[in-house]
């Protein structure tokens, strides 16, 4: 059975919801909780679920705000 466009859109949002929260709480675990507040705007902004997917794998990977910050940069935010 296929799913109505309405449930694919709201299962998608809630998956992006659900990544940006993942990037926000790595980066608050591995940097600061202040640090990652700041990017939240940012993050809400970005749409692109594979975009999001890139900036979670950066989240794991990186050592310091500046880092993290470069990479959303060079991801057109």
């Amino acid at each position: 059975m296929l799913e109505a466009p309405i449930v694919q859109y709201v299962g998608a949002q809630a998956a992006r919801d659900t990544r940006r929260e993942d990037i926000l709480k790595l980066l608050a675990a591995r940097l600061q909780p202040a640090a990652a507040r700041a990017f939240k705007p940012a993050l809400d902004t970005i749409e692109n679920a594979q975009q999001l997917e890139a900036l979670f794998d950066a989240a794991i990977q990186i050592e310091s705000v500046e880092e993290f910050r470069n990479v959303l940069e060079a991801s057109g935010n």
